[in-house]
């Protein structure tokens, strides 16, 4: 069994399709997720977190003094995966850490990653004309969290080749995390591009942080929709608050997350395809 952890109610408006997402994903590698948040679970995940064998950290901060606690007190080891893993390759990365700490069926494993990226890459193939067409080597920004800030930067400059400008992470994460998210916003990139990273939570100085750069598309909150205007950039929603679109259970995490964050995107601007 292991806990997931860092992905927070009300904090982060795709929680409930990512945590899901992540059941089903573990689950469909030999291990028994305990989800704790979410209406089919609640109490009953509260008890059987210290049955756990491992605890999951999906963030660079949130959920991490919980989990130390549980270890403090119960001995149940911990690992980190800071940022919401996105697309085949970090979905791939995830799982095969998970699985380092922990007695998977490598055949399981490989089948499942083989079957889940093939599927991924097929669905991109329907897509990718107009991402290459429309938004070849386009410059973007990002406003959100320190989570969905690292997986969305992560994915549209390595799948998807789109360039970073510039990130806000708007969680205020603690000092001494800092450091740590900066380095998975600009390490590990495969563009040119590194992206300048700032730590805002106040509007006005987001804002004015974004009158420095130049980007064609902003992934940002409902706050930077006009802002975008203002910019004659595309805006699109991810992040609290969220005006302007009702999230049930949509997710952007996982090996087909991206698929759909490009079909959300694309449908702004094109009919479907």
């Amino acid at each position: 069994m292991v806990n997931i952890l860092g992905i927070q109610p009300c904090q982060h408006i795709f929680w409930k399709g990512d945590l899901d997402l992540f059941k089903a994903n573990l689950d469909a590698i030999g291990l028994e997720t305990n989800q704790i948040f979410g209406g089919r679970y609640g109490v009953e995940g509260l008890k059987d977190i210290p049955a756990a064998q491992l605890n999951i950290v999906l963030s660079p901060w949130q959920g991490l003094k919980a989990a130390e606690k549980l270890k403090e007190k119960y001995g149940t080891p911990y690992i980190v995966y800071p940022g919401l893993p996105m697309g085949p390759k970090e979905m791939t990365r995830f799982l095969r850490t998970v699985a380092e700490y922990l007695d998977v069926e490598q055949e399981r494993l490989d089948k499942w990653i083989k079957k889940q990226t093939e599927i991924a890459y097929d669905d991109f193939n329907l897509i990718a004309t107009a991402l290459y067409t429309g938004f070849c080597n386009v410059h973007f920004a990002v406003v959100a969290e320190s989570n969905m800030a690292i997986g969305l930067v992560r994915y549209l400059t390595n799948e998807c080749g789109l360039l970073p400008s510039v990130v806000v992470v708007t969680d205020n994460p603690p000092a001494e995390v800092r450091d740590l998210i900066t380095d998975r916003l600009t390490n590990g990139l495969e563009g040119i591009i590194v992206p300048d990273v700032f730590f805002e939570n106040d509007t006005y100085l987001i804002h004015k942080r974004l009158t420095n750069y130049t980007f064609m598309l902003l992934f940002a909150s409902s706050m930077e929709k006009y802002a975008a205007a203002k910019y004659m950039a595309g805006h699109h929603t991810i992040s609290f608050p969220a005006f302007d679109r009702v999230i049930l259970k949509r997710t952007y995490a996982g090996f087909g997350g991206g698929n759909i964050l490009l079909e959300d995107l694309f449908s702004k601007f094109a009919r479907p395809f």
